[in-house]
């Protein structure tokens, strides 16, 4: 995918935050060096969250900014009318008697099926979109969908070329972590928001050799823990750690990142929250 702003094709590869990468890796560092810059200031708050917005690529921003949209299919006859080299496509919503003739788009590299409804995503679709061979896919999107288990990841283990998963809410558990770490290569992947991941999970999922991006939630977790993990990344270079009752002492966090060259950001929300609002209500 081309970066939204300079128009370069080596965009990263990260579905932390459940939409599409917008910067190249010139930009994206650009950006967060303004991002560090106007954190420091309360009265550029809304500055600074709008460029936090354009580094976790959410979906909502690049829509706003006037990004390509996916290649939405939704029936048989979407994907008939479709072209065959879309890169990026939404089939949150096609039936799973469809599935086999999405094996036209050899090019796609984007598939997304998350949703604001969450139970449209099932384990069997993941083993369909799997058995396609679809050789090019490096990012798959799944966040909020609540059916998806340990087995859809299992499933998805079979796509080789897959490098960035956003699994945000959905009900995996520390098995798929431990797929993925052992038998995935992945640069990215986003297990905020999923109550069946514990501290076991991303100790494991901490030694992969590949991985480079993270998110996941800190409010099963103490100060410690989340230093211990720091502490054991391989290559991690971007962490986000939702930390939604604001328990973590940030500034130690964060030192623990720079002295790791880790770029740690910490919020109290996670793309659950703040693309399909889930949670809101326990905050009340």
């Amino acid at each position: 995918m081309a970066c939204f702003f300079c128009g370069k094709t080596n965009s990263l590869s990260s579905p932390l935050f459940g939409g599409q990468v917008i910067a190249s890796y010139d930009c994206r560092k650009l950006l967060e060096f303004m991002y560090n810059a106007l954190e420091r200031c309360g009265s550029c708050i809304s500055t600074a969250a709008t460029i936090a917005l354009c580094l976790t690529g959410a979906g909502s921003g690049v829509l706003a900014m006037g990004g390509k949209t996916p290649e939405r299919l939704s029936t048989r006859r979407d994907i008939q009318k479709a072209k065959p080299d879309v890169e990026d496509i939404d089939i949150w919503n096609l039936p799973i008697q469809d599935y086999p003739s999405l094996a036209k788009f050899k090019s796609v590299k984007q598939i997304g099926l998350d949703c604001s409804e969450g139970t449209f995503a099932t384990d069997e679709k993941l083993k369909a979109l799997a058995a396609l061979s679809l050789t090019n896919v490096t990012d798959i999107i799944l966040t909020n969908c609540r059916l998806i288990t340990d087995k859809g990841i299992r499933a998805l283990s079979k796509i080789r070329s897959l490098k960035g998963l956003g699994l945000e809410g959905t009900s995996i558990t520390d098995a798929a972590l431990k797929t993925m770490a052992s038998e995935m290569q992945l640069s990215g992947v986003n297990v905020a928001n999923c109550d069946g991941v514990t501290m076991t999970g991303l100790r494991t999922l901490a030694t992969s050799k590949t991985l480079k991006e993270i998110s996941f939630s800190a409010d099963k977790l103490t100060q410690d823990e989340v230093l211990e993990l720091i502490n054991l990344f391989r290559n991690i270079t971007w962490c986000e750690i939702v930390d939604p009752h604001n328990k973590l002492d940030v500034k130690t966090i964060k030192e623990k990142g720079v002295e790791k060259n880790i770029r740690i950001l910490v919020t109290k929300t996670g793309a659950l929250q703040d693309t399909y609002g889930k949670g809101d209500e326990e905050d009340k």
